[in-house]
């Protein structure tokens, strides 16, 4: 069966007779939302946007499609005013196929999910997605007035593409008012990515994290940038969070950092690659190229791994995950990958780390596409 999370946008749904064994009307953060479906079975999340505090930042979209699921996902969006290009390209990214403004679009998607195919010809041939509110060249944060929505509960103008949602109490919230630091800045889809330096953007910036315990990221990071370094000629640095193993390997340019202190020795590095261990790692990661995610494919791993969190493989259905230290051959690998329900990008076998690897080589071609 379905739920439902709903706003300014319930009448619309609750017309729409959508079959649902639970439904949630107000405003929320998305991770007191998570929390409550955490331990909750159900088959397609119907989303009102304008029910999450800073829909359109990408660090909120990340949350969604990870806790929830991509596939899961059946988004009603704002009639008006028509989403901006980069936010459906966004969506697209993050595999968030099913979404609309239209209510009718929404009941089909709920038993007849979209495909990326039929969201690009729409996008093609659809008003619905062209960019009307910005051009390539405008500051993307001074869109026109015309573009604002205006909502007819309450006559006040407002825009879930642009504006910063204040979470206030009301009589059709059913949470609690969410804790003030967990909100996001909705300050347009690069937020994060211009906090500290713009340099950022210049960087090749690589998050890995373990899944399974002691899946290898540590050692993973330094065959990396010693490939990099040696074969590509690139200036290289690896970081890790809260943590002091790297300096165990006596290479320069492997330093350990605070978790406040992450963004600040990126932006100030002169590294065109930045290697980031993420395992203690309690920031944002909206300003990050890539995330990769290690599994130990052993059963006492795996076992150990479901009977913590039976949900864990669930989030990391968008993922890019590694199987690292393996030994499973490439049909054990297909049978894992299609029972877990995620893509395996690559399968490591457990490798000398004082020679020059193929498979890091591969890695590395890989990740610097």
């Amino acid at each position: 069966m379905n739920v439902i999370v709903a706003n300014k946008q319930k009448s619309i749904i609750d017309n729409a007779n959508i079959d649902a064994i639970k439904d949630f009307n107000g405003l929320f953060n998305v991770d007191d939302l998570i929390s409550k479906f955490k331990n909750y079975f159900f088959s397609k999340l119907i989303l009102d946007a304008t029910s999450i505090v800073n829909f359109t930042t990408k660090s909120v979209l990340e949350k969604l499609s990870s806790a929830i699921g991509a596939e899961r996902l059946v988004i009603l969006l704002p009639e008006k005013p028509l989403p901006p290009k980069r936010f459906v390209d966004m969506l697209l990214e993050l595999k968030i196929y099913n979404f609309s403004n239209k209510i009718e679009d929404i009941v089909t998607y709920i038993d007849n999910p979209n495909t990326y195919e039929e969201i690009v010809k729409k996008m093609q041939y659809d008003d619905f997605y062209v960019d009307n509110s910005i051009k390539e060249t405008d500051d993307y944060h001074e869109e026109p007035e015309e573009v604002k929505q205006v909502v007819e509960d309450n006559n006040q103008e407002t825009n879930i593409y642009e504006e910063e949602v204040k979470p206030e109490k009301s009589s059709n919230t059913v949470v609690e008012e969410p804790h003030e630091q967990a909100v996001e800045k909705n300050d347009g889809y690069d937020s994060g990515y211009y906090v500290d330096d713009k340099r950022l953007l210049d960087k090749k910036i690589i998050g890995f994290k373990n899944v399974t315990n002691h899946a290898g990221t540590t050692t993973m990071m330094f065959l990396l940038k010693k490939m990099a370094q040696n074969k590509l000629k690139k200036r290289v640095l690896a970081i890790e969070v809260e943590s002091d193993d790297l300096k165990y390997f006596q290479e320069e340019d492997m330093i350990s950092v605070e978790n406040d202190k992450l963004k600040n020795a990126i932006a100030s590095s002169n590294a065109e690659i930045v290697l980031v261990d993420l395992n203690n790692y309690k920031g944002d990661t909206d300003y990050f190229s890539d995330i990769i995610y290690l599994v130990e494919p052993s059963i006492f791993k795996l076992n150990k791994l479901m009977i913590n969190d039976r949900f864990a493989f669930h989030a990391l259905s968008n993922k890019k995950v590694i199987l690292n230290q393996s030994f499973l051959t490439n049909n054990e690998v297909s049978a894992f990958a299609k029972e877990a329900g995620v893509e395996i990008l690559m399968n490591i076998p457990t490798l000398n780390d004082r020679i020059d690897n193929d498979q890091i080589i591969k890695l590395l071609n890989i990740l610097l596409k």
